[in-house]
């Protein structure tokens, strides 16, 4: 029995990927113009403000941290071989990853 891998997952693991690469591909740019364009703490602080644009980034940051665990999965399936290896770095980089989404929400909601 094997539990680690991507064996049988592909399909799920590419389309994953995919999809968070549209989020991001529509996103950055818009991220990009606000950034050039609102130049000071309270246009930034206006931006974030609303409910839908704090869902909106929310959205945006799990697409990022779900394509960069998409990605950090294939690295360590590819070029860590023992299995308690594997199993802690899949554990480090879910908790890291997870760790920036429930903080970066905090962030977000904590702009009043």
């Amino acid at each position: 029995m094997k539990l680690l891998g991507a064996s049988g997952k592909g399909t799920g693991l590419w389309l994953a990927q995919r999809y968070s690469a549209a989020v991001l591909a529509l996103g950055t740019p818009v991220l990009l113009a606000l950034a050039f364009s609102h130049a000071g703490y309270t246009a930034w602080r206006a931006l974030f403000l609303p409910p839908w644009a704090k869902a909106l980034w929310l959205l945006y940051l799990a697409a990022l941290l779900l394509h960069a665990w998409v990605g950090l999965n294939h690295v360590i399936l590819d070029y860590v071989h023992a299995y308690a290896g594997k199993l802690a770095a899949h554990a480090l980089a879910t908790a890291l990853l997870a760790g920036c989404l429930f903080w970066g929400a905090y962030i977000l909601w904590g702009v009043a």
